[in-house]
């Protein structure tokens, strides 16, 4: 009986022990648990919060930058083509009141006339002037002459009939005229009754080029 008991006791004191240890264990968890919430809520510093707004406004202005080169892009494109179709206008003109003079040319109606004038230092500019001769044949509307130059950066076109000029083309520096023909290639002073069409160079004034040729073919 006494050693039972006593074993008894001992067993008891080591259950006591080990929950006392686990209650330990527990204890400790318990407060590292409740030591982490404050951790989490200690919040960002202000060299946190400074690097933050500095990294948003890069962004702004990358992003306003791309932005900005979309919208000019677009606006140089339309830009762009609306002169392709104003100058494909004027061109169409042009060639029409070539054709329509290059019809009276066997009658003897046709007259055309061509000077080049210097507009800055080592380049010309030049007017073209189309005119039908008198004649009972021609209709009483009929525009008597037509004249094509450029004057203050603009092409213009003017009708006897209008008395004044029609502004077809701005932002140009001059206009280059010359005659193509298997005939001028024979005799380089061969009267534009022979000429097969003109070649025509517009100088932008920002130094572009454009070139076209047209018929003159009845």
């Amino acid at each position: 009986m006494t050693s039972n008991g006593a074993r008894d006791d001992v067993d008891v004191d080591d259950h006591a022990d080990a929950d006392a240890h686990v209650d330990g264990d527990i204890g400790s968890y318990a407060g590292q648990v409740a030591s982490m919430p404050l951790r989490l809520q200690r919040g960002l510093t202000l060299v946190e919060i400074l690097i933050a707004v500095l990294l948003s406004a890069i962004l702004a202005v990358i992003a306003w930058r791309g932005l900005d080169h979309v919208a000019r892009s677009s606006q140089q494109l339309v830009a762009s083509t609306d002169r392709s179709q104003r100058l494909n206008q004027v061109m169409s003109q042009l060639e029409l009141d070539l054709m329509e003079a290059a019809q009276l040319r066997q009658s003897g109606q046709f007259a055309l006339q061509m000077m080049s004038f210097p507009i800055a230092e080592g380049a010309e500019s030049s007017w073209l002037l189309l005119q039908r001769a008198m004649s009972e044949q021609l209709p009483t509307r009929a525009p008597r002459w037509v004249r094509w130059e450029v004057r203050d950066g603009v092409l213009t076109r003017s009708l006897s009939e209008l008395g004044q000029s029609q502004a077809l083309l701005s932002g140009l520096r001059g206009m280059e005229l010359r005659p193509i023909g298997l005939a001028l290639a024979q005799d380089p002073r061969s009267p534009p009754e022979r000429w097969s069409g003109l070649e025509v160079l517009i100088v932008m004034q920002n130094g572009q080029r454009l070139r076209r040729v047209l018929s003159m073919r009845d």
